[in-house]
């Protein structure tokens, strides 16, 4: 769990040790019907437990089984071709904004086989390309927020100073860096105090501010009435004081205005809670901050990049015919299963894919003097002559013929239309060879 959601779920945590299994099961028919059930089940400590919040679950298309705490269970049947509606979404409610699980089926006629290839994707309630910005403008407004604090608490001489022409321009940079960095380490990486520690410190010091990585984790690690902890607060006081010089002396008349005690001003208290009163300001009051707050961390860390508790997603699919390929792994019945943390899905998304291939025993067996064992290597090799590869879709003009020639049971209408379009002949006579077992 990364470092803020442990600060966050701290008050939490001796009440409640929710936990939530969230299972998706489809099977996929040869006709392209799609049968799905979704089960979800909460208990806290043992006991039966309402679901996440979160958790939109069942919608358009599912059928209700039973519904109880701590127990949810719905079912769907979808007709061939016809779009499969998500069985569940995560909703925020800060954003008023729901990501929904999204499935699809594509079948591709090959001729030899038919091709089923199933997609399930949990997304996220976030933006992922809008982290980033996002992160970057919630920076520079917190810098803003300091620069205005620092002029109510040391006056309007303040934006005459070095350290004004600081905070509202050069360090504009560094407040972006910093907050890309705390946002990597506590979203995409194992928390690590002392590698977030060591990184910030070295920003901060190619920015002119004098911090030292093994002096700041020996004052978090001595606390406030330590060596470490009053040596730090005096060099990073004497650096803000030594910042306090008037940029164009004569506006003040060569006069040197009297300045607070930075050391106290930083580490005593003060700033903090100017800093904070000027927020709630900024926002038109407490309720304002709280919305502002709420949406930014949910724009910057969705449901889940912060943790979102114990809930587990299991995912599971069975395609007819001979599985071909799948992110996850097979079930003894050929089924693809996959299993995740909530935590997976921040903040690209996360979920199965799976693939099989139908052969068509009806052409493969009518066409004449073919002889190839149906496997999955050959099924690949006829994607690349009758389309342009695994990842491409079938030539539908020769998966027809192919078709034309299985009824007749006979090759005289692919050689036929080789006659008639000659310029199709390179690339078609070589299926036709690979076909009859003239070519491998």
């Amino acid at each position: 769990m990364k470092a803020r959601a442990c600060l966050m779920a701290l008050p939490l945590v001796a009440a409640s040790c929710l936990s939530t299994k969230v299972e998706l099961d489809t099977e996929v028919y040869a006709d392209g019907t799609v049968q799905r059930r979704l089960v979800v089940t909460s208990s806290d400590d043992g006991e039966a437990a309402e679901h996440p919040a979160m958790l939109r679950l069942g919608g358009a298309g599912y059928g209700l089984l039973r519904q109880e705490t701590g127990s949810f269970e719905a079912s769907g049947v979808f007709g061939p071709g016809q779009p499969i509606p998500p069985a569940l979404s995560f909703h925020a409610d800060s954003l008023d904004r729901s990501a929904p699980a999204a499935a699809s089926l594509v079948i591709q006629d090959w001729g030899l086989f038919r091709r089923f290839r199933y997609r399930e994707r949990l997304a996220d309630v976030v933006d992922p390309d809008e982290i980033r910005l996002v992160v970057e403008e919630a920076a520079v407004l917190l810098l803003e927020n300091a620069d205005d604090t620092l002029e109510r608490l040391i006056g309007p001489h303040y934006l005459r100073t070095r350290l004004h022409a600081e905070v509202s321009g050069g360090l504009g940079e560094l407040a972006r860096e910093l907050a890309l960095q705390l946002w990597r380490a506590t979203a995409l990486e194992d928390f690590d105090e002392e590698r977030v520690v060591r990184r910030a410190c070295a920003i901060c010091r190619r920015a002119g501010i004098p911090v030292d990585a093994d002096l700041v984790l020996a004052a978090f690690e001595q606390g406030e009435e330590s060596e470490a902890y009053f040596r730090l607060r005096r060099e990073l006081g004497d650096w803000a004081a030594g910042m306090l010089e008037i940029v164009d002396e004569e506006e003040t008349g060569g006069r040197r205005p009297a300045w607070p005690d930075m050391k106290a001003l930083l580490f005593d208290g003060p700033l903090e809670l100017a800093f904070q009163e000027e927020l709630v300001r900024r926002f038109g009051g407490e309720q304002g901050l709280e919305e502002w707050a709420g949406k930014t961390w949910t724009r910057i860390f969705g449901l889940f990049g912060s943790g979102a508790g114990d809930i587990d997603f299991h995912l599971r699919v069975r395609l007819p015919g001979d599985p071909l390929k799948s992110n996850g792994y097979l079930s003894g019945d050929g089924a693809a299963f996959l299993e995740f943390p909530a935590s997976a899905i921040y903040p690209g998304g996360a979920g199965l894919s799976s693939e099989s291939v139908l052969w068509e025993p009806g052409v493969t067996g009518a066409l004449p003097g073919f002889r190839r064992l149906p496997t999955n290597e050959l099924a690949v090799r006829w994607t690349w002559l009758a389309g342009e590869g695994p990842a491409s879709a079938p030539d539908p003009a020769l998966v027809e013929l192919l078709k034309r020639c299985a009824l007749a049971r006979s090759w005289a209408p692919f050689e036929e239309r080789l006659r008639q379009e000659p310029a199709r002949a390179e690339r078609w006579a070589e299926a036709l060879a690979w076909l009859k077992g003239e070519k491998d």
